[in-house]
């Protein structure tokens, strides 16, 4: 459960303890119907509304924006600062298993960020006369000029490069504890410390409903575990594409996913096969080396005529995995353990400002915030 989550719960069972005895059920229910909705109205969507016109503001024509795989406050602020006329590139950083920032790239693309035309930005032009010449030279003083609109999508691993080219960062929070510490999708801690490596401001798009009164140093008191699975399944496609029939014929009989959302729904006994007791883990190379002796027999490589007997679709499916994927045996393999966590920890001094519903505000700022929220209910 995230954090603004349990803050949600918290306040709704506040209200519920306010509600009058004497009021009937009815009335109990209408009323905090209508509290939730406003609740959301107010901390949720009208706050998002904010957040995107307050941030939009901190755009200018020539800059550069990086961020880091998808968030909707972000994608909402950069859309504002398009429909403001404003003329800038973003950067989108992505990382492995999930590569999130591609749903943000197709949002940006649909938004028309790809639509700008670099003829209108040349030196001379209507729409340059408003621009000062530094800006069209360099881009705001950094890398290259943003004035030329356009979407950039690069890996985690190009970061430090692309960084050299950005003029803020803008990236979004699951949630921000009392001590300033922002808890969010593993890698933004990495993007924050590049970015003050490289002195680019990192602003922050979060809303207070997120914000916790609890403290939190790093990332190991407390993470949360993705599925393991996750970081070695690789057929050969991009990993925004599922693996199907187009990567390999024999993997949708098994009807495997590499998505964990779909992993363990089909076949329990393949994805999570080593907790389970009907399938022993020495079976399966058996199971392996019979269907490469099946493959022998097909091409008269002078193999036994029992060798080429029908092989389970199971069997290629396995044989198929164990191709393209290295470690899809490693849970039978000794003193081998796959570690997927989903989160990290920046630290407070990474964060330049933080943008929220009440205004923007430094990380020492959000205990008074919380103070204030408290005071009101």
């Amino acid at each position: 459960m995230s954090t603004g989550m349990g803050n949600a719960i918290r306040w709704l069972k506040g209200e519920i303890l306010k509600i009058s005895t004497d009021m009937s059920d009815g009335e109990a229910k209408s009323k905090l119907v209508a509290m939730i909705a406003d609740y959301v109205k107010e901390r949720i969507t009208a706050a998002g509304d904010v957040i995107a016109e307050s941030g939009a503001e901190k755009i200018q024509d020539g800059d550069v924006i990086l961020t880091f795989a998808t968030s909707s406050t972000v994608q909402r602020l950069l859309i504002a600062a398009r429909a403001m006329g404003r003329r800038f590139r973003v950067i989108v950083i992505d990382s492995r298993p999930h590569n999130d920032g591609l749903k943000l790239v197709r949002s940006l693309v649909a938004a028309g960020f790809s639509d700008f035309d670099a003829s209108a930005a040349a030196v001379g032009s209507p729409a340059s006369k408003s621009v000062p010449a530094d800006q069209l030279a360099h881009g705001k003083g950094r890398g290259r000029n943003g004035l030329y609109g356009g979407v950039t999508y690069a890996p985690i691993t190009a970061l430090s490069f692309l960084m050299r080219e950005a003029s803020k960062v803008f990236l979004g929070a699951e949630s921000f504890f009392a001590n300033g510490a922002m808890l969010s999708r593993a890698g933004t801690a990495m993007v924050a410390l590049s970015a003050r490596t490289f002195h680019v401001p990192v602003i922050v798009a979060c809303e207070t409903y997120k914000f916790s009164e609890k403290i939190q140093l790093d990332a190991v008191v407390s993470n949360e575990l993705g599925v393991p699975d996750a970081l070695m399944y690789k057929t050969g496609v991009p990993d925004a594409e599922p693996v199907g029939p187009r990567s390999c014929p024999y993997l949708s009989e098994m009807e495997y996913s590499a998505y964990a959302r779909d992993r363990y729904a089909a076949r329990p006994r393949w994805n999570n096969r080593c907790s389970l007791a009907s399938e022993s883990p020495a079976e399966l190379p058996a199971a392996a080396a019979a269907a490469a002796a099946a493959a022998a027999g097909k091409k008269g490589k002078g193999t036994k005529p029992g060798a080429s007997a029908v092989i389970s679709d199971e069997a290629k499916a396995l044989a198929a995995l164990n191709k393209h994927c290295p470690l899809s045996d490693w849970r039978s393999t000794h003193n081998l353990r796959l570690m997927n966590l989903t989160q990290d920890i920046t630290p407070p001094e990474f964060v330049s400002v933080i943008i929220t519903e009440v205004g923007m505000i430094p990380t020492t700022s959000i205990p008074v915030v919380l103070r204030e929220y408290k005071n009101q209910i």
